[in-house]
């Protein structure tokens, strides 16, 4: 019984012509490459939809932003308020050691 070799698709004789194998090659790298494309309603190219993963990790970085920024807010908020009670009891210590150093002045002479 004769053993008869398979030809690749893309030959349909016997010859091999170096045009139909460029041809196949070309065709498999493109398929290889080829990816999928995603259409809306209105035939308008769209980004793929968001796995699983991405849509978790997403969540995660926005939350982590949001408590960031609510720290943040909250420590400059408490800060703001220190300076302020701090300008605040400044003066009134001023005040006392002027009154003092006028006491004492007075006594002085």
């Amino acid at each position: 019984m004769p053993v008869l070799k398979p030809h690749p698709p893309w030959r349909r004789d016997s010859m091999r012509r170096g045009t139909d194998v460029a041809q196949s090659w070309m065709t498999l790298i493109a398929g290889l490459l080829a990816e999928p494309v995603w259409l809306d309603r209105h035939g308008a190219l769209v980004r793929d939809p968001s796995t699983p993963a991405d849509t978790m990790a997403m969540s995660v970085a926005a939350g982590t932003v949001a408590a960031c920024g609510a720290s943040l807010l909250v420590f400059g908020a408490d800060r703001a308020g220190g300076y302020l009670l701090d300008r605040r009891r400044s003066a009134q210590w001023e005040q006392e050691w002027a009154a003092l150093d006028a006491e004492r002045r007075h006594h002085r002479q």
